[in-house]
This record gives C-alpha cells, structure tokens and sequence, in this order.
C-alpha cells in the first residue's frame, strides 16, 4: 500500500479540526466531551456475559452526571447517550463542533481468544495520540479503528486508511502536536486515579495511532477501563458499583486538569492586565510629559531650545544606562565620582528572571548532556528511548531508577528520555532487551549531529 498517498488528507484534516478550534476567540465555557466507544451494531469486545458497548456508555453517562453536579462552569457534551452507532469521524466531529475542551474516549480492553493468559489479564491504561511503539499497542489501536469495517464504502471516507495495515499508523507520527503536552498530562491523571480510586493494576500511559484521537482539536485521551477477556474483571466492569468507581476515578482528573486549566488562564489574564495597566501609565507619562513641554505661544519661541535639552537629557540617559557595560564611559564616571544608582526592585526582578529563564535553557539545551558531547559528525548514534515527561524529571525520579547513561530530548513540547548513545546497532539492541525489563514499549532511536531523524 502506498501510504504517501494519505499524507494530503491527513494535512488536510489538520487543517479543518484547527479551523474549528480557532473561530471562537476569547473566554468561554470549558467543555468536556464523552465519548462512549462503540454502540449499536458494533458490540465492542465481548465477556462472557456482557458487551464493551453497554459497559462504556455506564461509565459515561456516570462520569457526565458527576460532572454536572460537581464542576461548576462545565459544559458537558455525549457523543452518544444511547444505544446508537456513531462513526469514529462523526465522533471527532461531534467534538470539534462543540468546540471542546477535553475529549474522553472510554473504552473496555480484551485480547485474542488464543492468547496466553486471557483469563486472568488485567489493568487499565490511558493512551494518547502517537506511532506505536510496541505490538501490543498497535493491536489495541487496530482494534479500536477497525470499527470503520462497519461504514459503508469507509475506504473512501478515511481515504484509504486501512485499520490493519501498519504502514497506514505512519500519518499518526505528528498527530496532535499541538495539544501533546496537556493530552499527556491528562492522561497521567487518569492513569493515577485509575490506579488508587478504581483500584485498577496500572499498565501505564501509552501512545497509539487511534482515528478517533486523531480528528479531534484538542487535548485528548482514549482510557482502556480493563479487560472484559477477565471473568473477575467483568464482573466489576459490568456492575453499577464498578462503573460508579470508574467513574468516580476519572471524574477526579476531570477535577484536577479543570482546576489547572483555570489557573494557567487566571494567570495568563492576570499578567494581560497588568501589561495593559503598565501601558496605560507610560502613555498616560507620557501625555503628561508632552504637555508639560508643549509651546505655550503660537510662535513657539523656545521650540529649538526644548529639543535641544531632551537631546541632550536622552543622550546624558543612553550614557548612564551603557556605562556599566562600557569600560571607557565606567571610568569615566569613576573619575567624575558619580555614585552608581542603585538598582530598582523592578530592576532586580527583571534580571533575576532572566537569569532564571536562562537557566531554565540551559538546563532544556543540555538535553543530551552526557550522551551527545562526544558524537562524530556525520556519524548515525543509537539510543533507546523509554519515557515521555511533560517536565524535566530529577536525577533521583524513581522512573529512571535502575537505568543508564540517561539523557533526554526536548519535542513537541514533550520531554523524552533515552539510554545509551553508541553507533554500534548490535550495542543499542543490548540496551534496548535491559531497558525492556522495566519498559515494555521502550524502542531505538536515530541520532545524527545531536538532531534525531528517522
């Protein structure tokens, strides 16, 4: 399959889900939508005594009613609130029409009746947008999409995708770049209440090729509950108590990012009104300094004289401004004794920022601080990549306990962590059979010139 061919629609798509998102500006109502996967003729995996489809709308329309009640100013929107077939477009579509907020795909987990282990499977796990970097979440996403079967001529309508065809999930790869960092941070508040409220056995944050996600112009998460594969499992997932607990769970980073959310707009709004308050009063100086200068008769006798002395006073200000970073005009004023003005609080704050901005680059332009300094030019380096942070982690973070050689690279807003950085392949398979110990989906990248590239 020539999958080249998808990339114009892919960038197209793009396209038309940030136009949404964009043609409305300014304040407005946080809204959450709920998608409950599945539904209708597509019954979703199946238990021995219930269906995916049932189980998902449970816990969505619960987590909708938790919502209502609890989060004030929230706007809450179904992609369906029945028994009725939706297609993953019209799903996406349903979202990006809202102009939402936040986008929960609720979905039941299950794997291939011959797989080892099916009975006694467990654990629930949060994904968002991205390639797949393990079997395991490829066939999750190939699950999950290959709800397009059902779609009359859906070759057409997703252009060629094909839901089973690896080379398709390439379009994935710069998915939802945009929305990443608080797609992820979602998802690790999801993953963390599904964990201790819902009392799930956590598999993990992880990324997919899902349409679903993929269409949507905003921040969004798809949550595998647990697997329906389990008999003790379905019997909680299936029960008004275990949906309510599932609920409960999610509704709590509902909760958290809402509250985060306000925040950073309560802050962003903040420092817009004192940037608007500080503009005012330079002009409003400004105005006052221009009056105060302004001719006083029609013949502006002293015009000349006035631009002479403000000449001369910006230039006596550039002078002062300049001397501590001119070593002829620093001495200069030595000679002349004149006491260095001490610096403003404002001032102080300024510098102190920028030092701490500066800082802060460093420490993100170190990425490959001990991996990179002694790289060949020209020379291909392998490295095992395992982790993705919103934020810079500390040395001692138990998640890079018992790994090596560490370093990070900064994408997509994203921080992503790797081990090892040798040229020899055969060396960066080892790294990679140890890291896989401690992370299942962890895989090799390519580096060149200290610049990853595929």
């Amino acid at each position: 399959m020539n999958y080249f061919r998808l990339i114009p629609f892919y960038i197209l798509m793009v396209i038309s889900v940030l136009a949404l998102n964009t043609a409305e500006c300014g304040a407005k109502q946080f809204t959450l939508v709920i998608d409950a996967g599945h539904g209708g003729k597509d019954k979703g995996a199946l238990g021995k005594s219930s269906y995916e489809k049932d189980i998902n709308l449970g816990v969505a329309l619960e987590l909708g009613k938790l919502v209502k009640k609890s989060i004030n100013d929230v706007k809450v929107v179904y992609t369906r609130d029945n028994d009725t077939f939706i297609t993953l477009q019209e799903r996406a579509n349903i979202a990006n029409k809202a102009n939402g907020d936040l986008f929960i795909s609720i979905h039941t987990n299950s794997i291939a009746k011959k797989a080892k282990g099916r009975l006694t499977i467990n654990g629930a796990s949060t994904y968002t947008l991205g390639l797949h970097r393990s079997e395991e979440n490829l066939e999750v996403a190939k699950t999950e999409n290959s709800v397009i079967e059902l779609e009359p001529d859906y070759t057409i309508s997703y252009k060629g995708f094909d839901p089973n065809s690896s080379e398709s999930y390439i379009i994935f790869e710069i998915a939802q770049q945009q929305y990443m960092e608080h797609s992820v941070a979602f998802a690790s508040l999801v993953q963390s209440e599904l964990s201790t409220t819902a009392n799930r056995a956590d598999k993990g944050v992880r990324q997919a090729g899902f349409w679903v996600l993929a269409a949507t112009s905003m921040p969004a998460v798809l949550v595998e509950l647990d697997y329906i594969c389990n008999p003790t499992q379905e019997k909680f997932l299936k029960s008004e108590k275990g949906q309510k607990q599932l609920a409960k769970a999610i509704f709590n980073a509902v909760a958290k990012y809402k509250a985060q959310t306000d925040q950073r707009v309560a802050l962003a709004s903040n420092d817009n009104s004192k940037s608007k308050q500080k503009n005012d009063e330079e002009k409003k100086k400004k105005s006052v300094k221009q009056e105060k200068h302004s001719p006083k008769t029609e013949e502006n006798i002293q015009s000349a004289e006035n631009a002479d002395n403000d000449a001369n006073a910006s230039l006596k200000t550039i002078v002062e401004e300049n001397s501590e970073f001119n070593p002829e005009l620093s001495i200069r004023n030595k000679k002349n004794n004149k006491p260095k003005k001490e610096a403003s609080k404002s001032d102080k704050k300024s510098r102190s920022a920028k030092t701490q901005k500066q800082s802060d680059k460093s420490a993100q332009s170190s990425d490959n601080s001990n991996a990179s300094k002694s790289d060949k030019p020209g020379t291909i380096y392998y490295r095992v990549q395992f982790l993705t942070s919103p934020t810079i982690l500390k040395e001692s973070d138990k998640r890079l306990k018992g790994i090596d050689n560490v370093s990070y690279y900064k994408q997509g807003g994203l921080y992503k962590y790797t081990s090892g950085n040798t040229p020899n392949q055969e060396e960066a398979q080892r790294t990679l059979q140890k890291i896989k110990s401690i992370y299942k989906d962890a895989f090799i990248i390519k580096f060149k010139d200290n610049k990853r590239f595929n």
